[in-house]
């Protein structure tokens, strides 16, 4: 069975041989991490030259935002509120500052947001 054009096993295999040809290594030797960030690379410049529309902004591929090198100020987040956590109500915002010192963190990386908002992120909306 042939899997979909678009699907994340295949653009993260093409995105290891792009890589591991660059680099002139073997694609499957390659850190998880460093495909990871690649593929970020290659959907920036898809984004810049018009080939990836708008509403394919959500970044799920290691963004769940319990990883402190995934988030940054000026990226736009989903957070989860303390008076908040036992709902789950997420509130949308640019991350202003990272809050956690930790490079991991089970329940999300705290920020503050621009408008001044603390929360853990969930989701890493937009890079």
């Amino acid at each position: 069975m042939d899997t979909p054009k678009d699907s994340p096993e295949r653009r993260y295999r093409r995105a290891a041989r792009l890589l591991g040809a660059k680099l002139g290594i073997d694609w499957q030797e390659l850190p998880t991490q460093q495909v990871e960030d690649y593929m970020r690379k290659l959907d920036f410049a898809r984004r810049a030259a018009g080939d990836i529309p708008e509403q394919h902004d959500t970044y799920k591929g290691g963004g769940d935002g319990t990883k402190r090198a995934d988030i940054r100020p000026g990226i736009t987040v989903r957070v989860v509120q303390k008076q908040d956590q036992g709902s789950g109500k997420l509130t949308t915002g640019v991350v202003d500052r990272i809050l956690t010192s930790s490079p991991n963190h089970s329940r999300g990386i705290k920020v503050r947001l621009q408008d001044g908002t603390v929360g853990r992120v969930q989701e890493i909306v937009k890079l």
